[in-house]
């Protein structure tokens, strides 16, 4: 991106937005949201006893590298709904997660395009590993002339319900002073995932993929809140920024954007300072609106490589 570009897009984006809250996971020092004492879900608006605090709720996935920023205001019971939720965006994000080896919940995750398969990638200790079996599917395809490999696979999720992932992040994050805007958003958030009741025109996010080793060490998180209701643009914005990946969307349903709804409202583009570097990002302006499965999704990732080796696999058969 050019300097001239991205000073233009940091202009409208600081003329319209204060950046309300951002936290850069960078230490393994634990952070608490929230009253540890006197327990209130934001969620749900329960409390002890009527519900439990047991569970240790991570305010941002841990499949996404978070180990730290835990959620002292998220009961049992909405935890285990919103881990529903977040399975929707591990499928989505499978095989960009191994081949950039983000650290989840238990690891870096292998891929794998379904139990019925055998062949999967993986992440050894001397790098990429691909099993690839003779009736499955083929994962991978590689380019000796130009030194990629290519990977193939596929993935089902509902589209909303991955947007749902981000926006449950965003309000984990959010102070407490503007909950009270968030109300219908709450309620689209607790809907029974097969029973949807919110019908969405659109849901826009900018997924951004950024190629090099880990151009984001650390996932960080952020939430931009409109300076002006006069402005015709979302009361809030909100980052996630990890690894390679860059999510960028707003909060739907939030109160100060009913006097927009029969209106076009714009989305600002948040540049961060890798977009004034050599590295060119690969852009995708999404929309997260339906509320259908999409089943087996193809997707492809290409990387480069320095070396290749073509194993046999032995069979105990």
């Amino acid at each position: 991106m050019e300097q001239e570009l991205f000073n233009k897009l940091l202009d409208r984006l600081s003329n319209n937005y204060s950046l309300k809250t951002i936290f850069h996971l960078n230490t393994d020092d634990r952070i608490e949201l929230g009253d540890k004492i006197n327990r209130k879900c934001r969620f749900c608006g329960k409390q002890k006893p009527e519900v439990k605090f047991k569970q240790k709720a991570h305010a941002i996935p841990e499949l996404i590298g978070n180990k730290t920023l835990i959620s002292m205001y998220e009961c049992d019971n909405c935890n285990a709904h919103f881990c529903k939720i977040e399975t929707h965006f591990a499928n989505y994000m499978s095989l960009f997660h191994t081949l950039a080896q983000v650290w989840g919940k238990r690891g870096i995750p292998a891929y794998k395009p379904s139990s019925l398969e055998k062949s999967h990638i993986k992440i050894a200790d001397t790098g990429l590993h691909i099993e690839q079996y003779e009736n499955d599917p083929k994962l991978f395809e590689i380019d000796k002339n130009t030194n990629t490999l290519k990977c193939r696979g596929v993935r089902s999720y509902i589209p909303a319900i991955v947007h749902k992932c981000l926006i449950k992040m965003a309000l984990s994050i959010m102070p407490g002073s503007e909950m009270i805007f968030f109300v219908k958003t709450i309620e689209w958030l607790n809907e029974n995932i097969g029973q949807p009741r919110y019908k969405m025109n659109n849901l826009p996010v900018s997924f951004s993929i950024y190629p090099g080793p880990r151009p984001f060490p650390f996932p960080t998180v952020a939430i931009f809140i409109r300076k002006n209701d006069l402005k015709n643009v979302p009361y809030a914005l909100f980052l996630l920024a990890y690894s390679n990946f860059v999510f960028q969307t707003f909060i739907p349903l939030c109160e100060r954007d009913l006097k927009y709804k029969k209106t076009n409202i714009s989305m600002p583009y948040i540049p961060n300072p890798l977009d004034v570097t050599n590295i060119t990002p690969q852009i995708s302006h999404l929309d997260f609106a339906s509320t259908e499965w999409i089943k087996k999704e193809k997707v492809a990732v290409t990387l480069k490589y320095d070396s290749i080796a073509d194993n046999p696999i032995i069979s105990a058969d």
